[in-house]
């Protein structure tokens, strides 16, 4: 009866450490940034479209996407699609060194930011983007306030902190894990408590 005991004794203290796993792994998992096409530091034609990648699932509020070079600066319309936010890019860029700035919320709530500088190469006598610098929001995190004529000078505010993920995002939320976890841990308890219990009742 004492090895039977002790037998079931390890059996539980094995399945409460993986229990114990489980619940701590979601927190080791963070989204980080993967890739990005143009890629940082290559050089190119002008693109039609940017993607950036990351290696977890996004939310789809609060990204932005942004081109610049000097004063120039090209608001984009991002699109999340899983693990991606691309967008397309209106004109042809001119030739020279570009920015592209972004911010993006992962699915457990967490923004991410960064730049990634690309160079774009072809004849300077070519077509070039129209844009001009706009008031609207900047991606970087810094803030500076527009004089007060409005003129030639971009508003950057900090990013504000962006909703939390809901618990409805990408399936079971993470709270919902620990509490199914949490059961089964008390489930094989119980079971081995009811056990040992049974094994002392007998003569």
């Amino acid at each position: 009866m004492l090895r039977t005991s002790r037998a079931f004794a390890a059996l539980a203290a094995l399945l409460l450490a993986a229990l114990g796993l489980a619940i701590a792994s979601p927190a080791w998992a963070h989204t980080a940034f993967a890739s990005s096409d143009p890629a940082d530091g290559s050089e190119g034609s002008s693109p039609s479209t940017v993607t950036v990648e990351f290696t977890g699932a996004l939310l789809e509020i609060g990204s932005r996407l942004a081109l610049s070079q000097g004063d120039t600066r090209i608001d984009l319309e991002p699109v999340v699609a899983g693990t991606a936010v691309t967008a397309d890019v209106p004109d042809a860029l001119a030739p020279g060194a570009w920015t592209l700035a972004y911010r993006v919320v992962a699915e457990d709530g967490h923004p991410l930011d960064g730049e990634i500088a690309f160079t774009v190469v072809g004849d300077p006598e070519g077509p070039k983007t129209s844009a001009s610098p706009t008031p609207d929001a900047a991606v970087t995190p810094s803030a500076q306030a527009s004089p007060a004529s409005g003129q030639g000078a971009t508003a950057e505010p900090s990013p504000t902190p962006e909703t939390t993920a809901s618990d409805e995002a990408g399936g079971l939320s993470a709270g919902a894990r620990v509490a199914i976890l949490a059961a089964a841990a008390l489930a094989v308890a119980g079971t081995v408590a009811a056990v040992l219990v049974n094994q002392r009742r007998r003569p």
